[in-house]
């Protein structure tokens, strides 16, 4: 039996998926829950993504940096990192620190990444 796909479908269906998701949302209600500022003028959130500055634009999902390439831009090279970027913006929500350090015990579901921490 011979099974055909295509070598992308891993990333390439789901991140396709998202951003039909993400032409359907409120960038306001977007920035407010996760932090990132939108402009309504350059139609873009500014988000810090491993210490690199960039640009996504809203309601079409495009990646530029904010300042002059300085080397690797994950946010530009990798495709799962733009899949958990647009995830997050679907998603997720900025959360205020406390300062505290905590371990995996202390975090809901924790207890899973424990055991496979401490079996390594």
């Amino acid at each position: 039996m011979d099974i055909r796909y295509e070598k992308d479908n891993k990333e390439r269906v789901p991140f396709e998926h998202y951003k039909e998701e993400y032409v359907k949302r409120d960038p306001q209600e977007i920035s407010v829950r996760t932090g990132f500022p939108y402009s309504q003028e350059k139609q873009c959130f500014a988000v810090r993504f491993l210490g690199k500055d960039y640009e996504v634009g809203f309601p079409e999902f495009t990646v530029k940096r904010t300042e002059e390439d300085d080397g690797y831009c994950p946010l530009l090279a990798m495709n799962a990192a733009q899949i958990f970027v647009i995830r997050f913006l679907l998603e997720g929500a900025q959360a205020s620190g406390t300062g505290k350090f905590m371990t995996y015990r202390d975090i809901p579901w924790g207890e899973v990444y424990y055991r496979q921490f401490n079996g390594r």
